[in-house]
């Protein structure tokens, strides 16, 4: 997790979810906040934007921390 204090931001590295092999039983929040760099507002932590880099990962291609 990295913090840039000109912009207010939190940017949060997510990993792939459990089980990575099987992703039948995954919710709808599940696919969206998934293998992705979440980015927040430091003050309020509300979403600024999310970039996710594999929906419904299968193959634990988790970010780079």
């Amino acid at each position: 997790m990295s913090y840039d204090p000109a912009m207010n931001t939190v940017f949060i590295p997510m990993g792939s979810l459990s089980v990575d092999l099987w992703g039948a039983n995954r919710t709808a929040l599940d696919h969206k906040y998934g293998a992705l760099v979440l980015v927040l507002d430091a003050t309020t932590g509300k979403e600024k934007w999310v970039y996710q880099t594999v929906h419904n990962d299968l193959w634990d291609f988790d970010l780079p921390m």
